[in-house]
């Protein structure tokens, strides 16, 4: 099987429960949408297609909910505006005069916080602007290069620590529709600090929401902060469109790096993202270098990586699928070879803080040492299995839920088959149930040998307690 799994975004080309069902068929591991476009009724009727297709399938199929944030985008605008390199426009505060050449945006405190000197990026890079002088309702910008200024595409201000508030409105409506439509996950864009992150739990707690967050690393502040948010967060996205305009290209390589390791180490799972496909959005094949840099991610540490546009818009949605996957399953094949040196460092040195710890890297060694092929976690949360998928083993996780919510957010974590089980009251009884449903499904053979760790009583987060070397 692979172990690395595969987030596809949803969009005009695959909304559709057909391509739905041969996106799954294809590879596809959960599913992301995309609050920057749709309205809220639209990603109702779409969550609640997947969550059909899925029980239609009887698969582990999470759902992210991917909030928009607090973008700052271009207004004032009904035509685009060209400006030619060195030509100076206005940034205006308020409302656009009928008379200077210029435009305002979603967030006006920006005049405010901008100083002489900072840069102004429009529409991810495109076109660049540094301040030249400062008025008290509007900001006068020079012309990096020539481009065109157009409607509604987004601000970046890197560098700039600007106050924009962690959730906008349409995000709060979209965390109350992810807590009532009850989705696996919520992608939390343009985090700056721990805070960030810290505000959206408390809303979710507030709505009587049990979802995970994703943390959304695209921003230079993100990265200046960037271990307290691995510790917060649930879960971390390289998000690689919006970083690369807020910090140099060439610097993005090392940082996706950074922050694979620090998640792996805060045993997080960690999604790349941006661009891993971006030419078969036309192209039926990739290009060798993104074929490199889907490896290099896997060799890195990450648990998933993330199509957007090439399964949202492209031409060829499922055939983008196959070939991340066929791609990963090469890589993986030869994963100990050329794995990252943090993976054989977390092996060698883990850092063991805790009892659950000290067993997820027990269950890692005898698997290793006796060659199984499996190691089951029973879980409550699905914590148990993130803890042993940390360490890369060469053996298969099945990671047993006894509810739903679990079941599905284990699909995003490396190397775990998802299994869902009733709770049993007593661990001889677990034991037999486990035997009885790994053969029932084919996972295993009768006198094989296989690695079980839990906590008893099970279905109680942080009471992982036991290791069993078990012979079905």
């Amino acid at each position: 099987m692979r172990k690395t799994k595969i987030l596809c975004t949803l969009g005009p080309v695959s909304e559709d429960p057909e391509v739905i069902r041969k996106l799954v068929e294809a590879g596809m591991n959960a599913v992301r949408l995309n609050t920057s476009h749709g309205s809220l009724q639209e990603h109702r009727r779409n969550i609640r297609m997947i969550k059909s297709i899925r029980e239609e399938l009887s698969v582990s199929l999470p759902i992210v909910l991917d909030l928009e944030g607090p973008k700052i985008r271009v207004e004032g605008l009904e035509n685009p505006i060209h400006v030619d390199q060195g030509e100076e426009i206005y940034l205006f505060k308020e409302r656009k005069d009928g008379i200077r050449k210029g435009f305002r945006t979603s967030y006006p405190k920006l005049v405010e916080e901008l100083e002489i000197g900072d840069r102004i990026l429009v529409d991810d890079g495109k076109i660049g602007f540094e301040v030249v002088n400062k008025r008290e309702n509007f900001l006068i910008l020079r012309a990096e290069n020539s481009g065109e200024v157009k409607p509604r595409k987004g601000v970046n201000v890197p560098g700039v620590d600007i106050s924009l508030p962690a959730l906008s409105e349409k995000d709060r409506d979209f965390i109350a529709l992810a807590v009532e439509e009850k989705v696996e996950f919520v992608a939390q864009s343009f985090v700056r600090k721990p805070s960030d992150v810290l505000e959206l739990k408390k809303l979710i707690v507030e709505l009587k929401g049990s979802q995970e967050i994703i943390a959304k690393i695209e921003t230079a502040q993100a990265l200046e902060n960037l271990e307290d948010i691995v510790k917060n967060a649930d879960a971390v996205m390289v998000a690689r469109g919006d970083l690369g305009v807020e910090i140099p290209t060439e610097m993005v390589p090392i940082e996706q790096k950074r922050i694979i390791q620090l998640a792996n180490r805060y045993t997080k799972p960690v999604i790349t993202a941006t661009q891993m496909l971006e030419s078969m959005i036309d192209s039926p094949v990739p290009t060798r270098a993104e074929a490199t840099d889907i490896a290099n991610s896997i060799l890195d540490g990450t648990d998933v990586m993330m199509l957007s546009g090439e399964t949202a818009v492209g031409k060829y949605p499922i055939e983008a699928v196959k070939v991340m996957d066929k791609i990963a399953r090469e890589v993986e094949k030869r994963f100990e070879d050329f794995r990252g040196y943090q993976i054989g460092w977390l092996r060698e040195f883990p850092v063991v803080s805790d009892r659950s710890e000290a067993i997820a890297h027990s269950c890692w060694d005898i698997s290793e040492t006796l060659n199984l092929n499996l190691i089951v976690t029973p879980t409550a949360t699905g914590g148990t299995a993130k803890r042993v998928s940390k360490y890369r083993p060469r053996a298969v996780i099945i990671g047993i839920a006894s509810d739903e919510s679990t079941f599905h957010k284990l699909g995003l974590v490396w190397g775990v088959v998802p299994l869902l089980m009733r709770k049993t009251v007593s661990t001889d009884k677990m034991f037999d149930d486990i035997s009885e449903l790994l053969l029932e499904k084919n996972i295993a053979e009768k006198g094989e040998t296989i690695v079980i760790t839990a906590g008893i009583p099970w279905g109680i987060s942080g009471t992982t307690n036991l290791i069993k070397i078990h012979t079905l």
